[in-house]
């Protein structure tokens, strides 16, 4: 299963939020490349506008 895989089961919107894996910040272009492997820690982070 790839980063992209994650995204689209859960309709994540991908232009609203941050994904770090394994603490680092990753490039949303490179989701389809990029495997998720057991232990692996993801966070997603959803960004919300206000005031």
């Amino acid at each position: 299963m790839t980063l992209k895989d994650v995204i689209s089961k859960y309709k994540i919107p991908k232009k609203k939020v941050a994904i770090e894996l394994n603490e680092k910040i990753v490039n949303k272009q490179n989701l389809g490349r990029i495997k998720i492997k057991d232990f692996d820690r993801i966070e997603i982070v959803h960004f919300i506008g206000g005031g």
